[in-house]
């Protein structure tokens, strides 16, 4: 624990350091906090009422098989925190929305992806490796050890003239 208050106590002593300067090279009127971790929130409420902060809830914390109990106990209290007394709430999928929107109801859903109408111009036809004619399974996100590779593969091997594209 006292290793925990001696990290948080320096990210907040640099935070604070770092927009000092910001603020001092760039004459800023107003600032914002924009943190991905709820564990950050005790950072961020250390700031202020001048700095306006924003959750970006970009996964699902809660369940985590790395954490023990007390750790899971703890994380939930801090992302609701965080939910409850951040300026904004922002989540960037459907099923993060449903989940969060039952704590604060004011949360804005902004989903990722890319609006098509920008990338029109762009060559339809491509020389790529993973340019073809085969159907394509995307995925982008994080590739790590919540993806069930197991079930990667049953599905790659039902279906072997697809390309799988991970980024």
């Amino acid at each position: 624990p006292i290793v925990s208050l001696i990290n948080e106590w320096l990210n907040i002593v640099v935070i604070r350091f770092a927009i000092f300067i910001l603020h001092y090279r760039f004459s800023f009127s107003a600032c914002y906090v924009w943190f991905f971790d709820p564990r950050l929130f005790r950072v961020a409420r250390h700031f202020g009422s001048r700095y306006v902060t924003l959750y970006d809830i970009v996964d699902y914390w809660r369940g985590s098989p790395d954490l023990s109990p007390s750790e899971q106990t703890g994380l939930v209290r801090m992302e609701n925190e965080a939910i409850q007394h951040s300026r904004y709430v922002t989540v960037n999928s459907h099923s993060l929305y449903a989940f969060h929107v039952r704590t604060r109801a004011d949360i804005h859903l902004v989903p990722l992806g890319f609006r098509n109408l920008a990338y029109q111009h762009v060559k339809k036809h491509i020389s790529h490796p993973l340019s073809g004619r085969a159907p394509v399974f995307g995925y982008m996100g994080a590739i790590n050890d919540r993806l069930d590779f197991k079930l990667l593969t049953q599905i790659a091997a039902f279906f072997p003239t697809y390309r799988f594209t991970f980024v």
